[in-house]
């Protein structure tokens, strides 16, 4: 046989084959050019000369790893599915007389032409769309880009090398599937797995106990961090629990349809369950893998989704004016020098924006003490240890201490209360229950508010919902409260007296004001105003730690997460085409199962309308199974997922709610609109009808 009668021979079994081998070839080229596109944006975002390149770079290097797993797993399962429908020819070309090595060449043919094929069309349609999906990322992170075409080499060779591996992989598992099956088993492989399963006792057992386990795990975590040390092994349980049960509870449930008489026989009913039942195995971990590919899908863009719409909302806590100055006093800062050193940051930063033709204006000035409490039996217990550990977060209560005369002096109005009281505002009522503020060691009579006072606040702190604000009537109060602050401290840490920090250390100077005229970038006024600070300044008394811009600080969030959020939709990208994959081959492979028994049926009296009303039972029955099942890991991982997104300073617990709804919903039109339109090409095949509908 010369190598010419091979070529021809491949190209005509594809071609014959279409129905089967058309989304084998679009899978594999899609996940080409997906894993090309993803390579590409790295490259490019690499020589964009972009700020912050490095971090979106990064963050996008993370996931290709993810795209080439998933590759591997599609064209792995598609390639099964292919093989099934292809057992029986092989074996019909055995038995007429092709050796085994004759079938390999054959199969290494067929192979290198969909390899070829996938490649030049996956890699060309890539560079096509990496330019648009370049667009769309720029979009994402709110930078301007122009349309120019780009094609990185080194995308192009990951690209080559990678999937060169994967389908040398894919075609030295067939050729070992081939050669170690006799040709009689080739020639009855479409009858195999007939025999009614059974119900493994074993499995079910094991799968509700894994599935358990995963939702006890998503209940009981209550810190971020604990949520992200756990959601993977809670992932995992849920993953192995689902195929557990899909493969011993289906089987159950469909006995137990067998056994309703009122029910099963039916004709629609009886050959719908009578034929899943059969060939069950196989069906219950494509439905499974549905279901956890469903989740996914969900749960990446739904919850990326979310961590990029909380990105205004957290800035504009964070920074009430355009610009932000921060100073942190030294321990050695003695209270008579505090008033002196602000001011001398002032003049100091007022002078050189005269120098640089600008003027400050809307200021917003205040000297913080920002501390976490904790609800104890003698009353609150300040929080020392990272809020990421937290265990009670909801039961947090945040306060800030400020100084009476900053309140003052922002506003222009004053606080008629004697000199020894406190003036506070609760966010909710019973935060204080009397007229006195009790903190741990340190306590002080306090007047209501009736409204609070602007300050910002930190990303760290957005999502304690409990708070208190506290005017103090003056630094040396505010010194009384870190001592007192510095002997928790001490004790919390199991430090000996005097070792702890001093009282200056708990307490910061926070600087907010617009400005007029020529703006400078932060970073350089900074080290500008750092240099002056030291030269002019006992620089030991106090540091002048950030001054920040608004703007180019919420330009930077949203370019992180504008990239995790394209990360998301990708990755659901992803998700999404294989869980359509396995949709689309299940129901294929069985409509080509069932074809002969349709025909029997038909052949005795069965109708049109029966098939059809007999064919929506059987999709129905298990179709949207996978989607219940999936809509019911979502509902018990959200407080898990509530917990982690903390960790991305998005604690909108609405915006997730309606974000991970939105997501719910688009899918679930998706996934109808799959089933439609893989009922109809399932009921052609077992129907030989070209043209049906299926409602």
């Amino acid at each position: 046989m010369n190598k010419g009668f091979y070529l021809k021979m491949a190209w005509g079994n594809i071609r014959k084959n279409r129905n089967i081998y058309l989304p084998y070839l679009l899978a594999a080229s899609v996940m080409t050019a997906l894993f090309y596109i993803q390579g590409s944006l790295c490259d490019m975002v690499d020589i964009s000369g972009m700020k912050g390149k490095r971090m979106m770079s990064s963050l996008l290097g993370i996931s290709t790893p993810i795209t080439g797993i998933f590759s591997l797993v599609i064209l792995f399962y598609v390639n099964s599915f292919v093989m099934k429908q292809r057992k029986k020819e092989f074996g019909l070309y055995n038995v007429l007389g092709m050796e085994k090595r004759h079938l390999v060449r054959l199969m290494s043919v067929e192979i290198l032409l969909v390899a070829v094929f996938s490649l030049v069309f996956g890699i060309s349609g890539g560079a096509l769309f990496s330019q648009l999906f370049f667009l769309i990322f720029y979009k994402m992170i709110r930078m301007e880009a122009d349309l120019t075409m780009v094609i990185p080499r080194g995308a192009v060779t990951e690209t080559l090398t990678l999937f060169g591996i994967l389908f040398c992989l894919v075609l030295l598992y067939d050729i070992v599937a081939v050669i170690r099956t006799r040709p009689v088993e080739l020639l009855k492989s479409e009858s195999q797995g007939e025999r009614e399963p059974k119900v493994h006792g074993l499995a079910a057992l094991i799968g509700v106990a894994a599935l358990t386990g995963g939702y006890v795990i998503a209940q009981k975590v209550e810190s971020p961090m604990e949520a992200m040390l756990w959601f993977f092994a809670a992932a995992l349980l849920v993953i192995i629990g689902t195929y557990g049960l899909f493969m011993a509870g289906s089987i159950a449930l469909l006995k137990w349809m067998k056994k309703r008489e009122c029910f099963y026989y039916r004709p629609s009913s009886f050959i719908s369950v009578s034929g899943m039942l059969y060939r069950m195995k196989q069906n219950a971990a494509g439905l499974a893998g549905i279901c956890i590919l469903s989740t996914m899908v969900m749960v990446t863009i739904g919850a990326s989704l979310c961590i990029f719409s909380g990105v205004g909302e957290g800035v504009r806590q964070e920074y009430p004016r355009e610009y932000f100055l921060q100073m942190h006093y030294s321990e050695d800062l003695k209270p008579e020098t505090y008033q002196d050193t602000t001011s001398d940051v002032k003049k100091l930063v007022e002078a050189q924006m005269e120098e640089n033709g600008s003027r400050v204006e809307n200021m917003l000035s205040y000297t913080r003490c920002n501390m976490v409490y904790r609800k104890g039996k003698d009353g609150y217990e300040a929080e020392m240890g990272d809020l990421a550990d937290t265990n009670d977060y909801e039961n947090l209560v945040y306060v800030q201490y400020l100084l009476r005369e900053d309140y003052e002096a922002n506003t222009g109005k004053k606080i008629e209360i004697p000199d020894d009281v406190a003036a506070f505002y609760e966010s909710e009522e019973g935060l204080i229950p009397g007229e006195t503020l009790l903190f741990g060691d340190y306590s002080i009579k306090g007047k209501r508010l009736e409204e609070p006072v602007e300050t910002a606040v930190a990303s760290r702190y957005s999502g304690i919902k409990k708070r208190v604000q506290v005017l103090l009537p003056g630094i040396e109060e505010m010194e009384k409260l870190t001592e007192s602050l510095g002997k928790n401290f001490e004790t919390y840490y199991g430090l000996e007296e005097g070792e702890g920090p001093g009282a200056m250390y708990f307490l910061g100077w926070n600087w907010y004001f617009d400005i007029s005229g020529k703006q400078e970038p932060a970073e350089e006024f900074l080290e500008k105003l750092r240099s002056s600070w030291e030269t002019e300044k006992a620089s030991e008394w106090a540091y002048i730690s950030t001054f920040q811009n608004r703007t180019e600080e919420e330009e930077y969030l949203f370019q992180e997460y504008g990239t995790i959020l394209f990360i998301g939709f990708f990755l659901g990208l992803i998700f999404l085409l294989a869980t359509v994959l396995i949709i689309y081959y299940k129901q294929v492979t069985e409509g080509y199962d069932d074809r002969k028994r349709f025909v029997i049926m038909q052949d005795i009296g069965l109708s049109q309308a029966e098939v059809k009303k007999t064919i929506r039972t059987q999709v129905l029955l298990v179709f949207f199974l996978p989607l219940g099942a999936a809509g019911l890991h979502m509902a018990m991982a959200f407080k898990v997922l509530v917990k982690m997104m903390a960790l991305f300073s998005a604690y909108n617990i609405k915006l997730f709610s309606l974000c991970i709804g939105l997501t719910v919903a688009v899918f679930a039109l998706v996934y109808f609109l799959v089933y439609t339109v893989t009922a109809r090409i399932y009921y052609k095949i077992v129907s030989n009808v070209s043209t049906v509908n299926i409602k």
